[in-house]
């Protein structure tokens, strides 16, 4: 099948055609194995159609080939970003303003007065949502923000880093994660293979739920087995299916375990369950919550990023004394640092890291 050439800005040098792409794109059968890259977005492409220049082996996705010259985007509504072909710049890339890909040299939105620069991927997602549990609340997609301190998300009561994707409402203090704003409406997980969980939100005149993985009470989102009465909050969810995780803590790759028995994490030194990762070849092991620790975070008291550290301990105080409880810490076990101040705090002491519960407003 071929269609009329088009004249795209991308490639003066010769008119683009529509095409059939092969098979072989998809993991099929094809001899040849040829996988066709989009120049736009550098993805591959696994449509049927696309648009080709053969004599340069030349080719874009029908959306690429006909995105906008210029758009007004959210992340930067002062000025239109206009399409280049390659970033505007001496170097020929640039760094993504939304997801902060370095030495990016391909189709890119660009302001000109304020060098700032989008690729089309992050310049073309779906950008605002109704909130599903709030239809009064429209989201926007952020991708960066400059907080002096991290938002919690409303449905996982966990704090948004400066580079983490999520949706903000402009007019309230409300902030998802956009992998808290994507869970199913239906979802499987190991925890409970015996029926399928729904999730549910709890309100405050409901009171609170009770983890049956990580068996803390909290007040977030949670998915639920009405047949069972099992409840897992989304903390534990994101973690059952999490079949493996390579953490900076230890060189071998940690993968999902569940025992009878309890077993003592590494981290925090607690018994807390049976659910989490472990190397059994190092009998290294960190319960769920431990091993999805956030790396940094930020609070109220200290301007500077917490970063969490491991033993054995490079750069440390005088003292392993927690700044927040003043008790003396364990030297074996985790801590966040502030480097700049030269302080140590207990993970438990940060409100945010070891609780399922958000004071004051109901979880939406």
């Amino acid at each position: 099948m071929e269609e009329e050439g088009i004249q795209h800005f991308s490639h003066d040098e010769h008119p683009l055609i529509m095409i059939e792409v092969q098979k072989n794109n998809d993991n099929g059968d094809g001899d040849d194995k040829k996988v066709e890259i989009c120049y736009g977005c550098k993805k591959q492409i696994l449509e049927p159609t696309a648009y080709c220049c053969f004599s340069c082996n030349f080719f874009l996705h029908k959306p690429c080939a006909e995105i906008p010259f210029q758009i007004t985007h959210p992340m930067h509504p002062k000025h239109p970003l206009v399409l280049h072909r390659e970033p505007p710049y001496s170097s020929g890339s640039c760094t993504c303003h939304a997801c902060g890909q370095k030495g990016w040299k391909f189709f890119t939105y660009n302001c000109s007065f304020c060098k700032f620069d989008l690729d089309i991927s992050c310049a073309s997602q779906d950008r605002q949502h109704k909130s599903d549990t709030s239809p009064h609340l429209t989201l926007s997609l952020i991708h960066c923000f400059s907080s002096p301190s991290f938002p919690l998300s409303h449905r996982a009561n966990e704090p948004i880093l400066l580079s983490d994707p999520h949706y903000a409402c402009a007019e309230g203090d409300y902030f998802l994660h956009k992998t808290c704003y994507q869970f199913p409406d239906e979802l499987q997980t190991p925890k409970h293979p015996e029926h399928s969980l729904t999730p549910m939100t709890v309100l405050a005149v409901a009171g609170y739920f009770r983890c049956h993985a990580c068996l803390k009470e909290g007040n977030c989102l949670y998915y639920e087995c009405k047949c069972c009465k099992f409840y897992i909050c989304i903390k534990c969810v994101s973690a059952s299916l999490t079949s493996a995780v390579l953490h900076n803590s230890h060189k071998h790759l940690l993968t999902q375990v569940e025992n009878t028995n309890r077993i003592t994490c590494n981290a925090c030194g607690f018994d807390r369950g049976s659910f989490g990762f472990g190397c059994e070849d190092c009998h290294f092991y960190l319960d769920c919550e431990c091993a999805l620790m956030l790396p940094t975070t930020k609070q109220k008291w200290d301007e500077h990023v917490l970063v969490l550290t491991y033993p054995p301990f490079v750069e440390h105080p005088d003292e392993f004394c927690c700044a927040i409880c003043d008790l003396q810490m364990n030297p074996n076990e985790w801590m966040y640092h502030c480097h700049e101040c030269d302080q140590l705090f207990h993970p438990w002491c940060i409100p945010q890291i070891h609780q399922n519960t958000k004071f004051g407003v109901p979880c939406m």
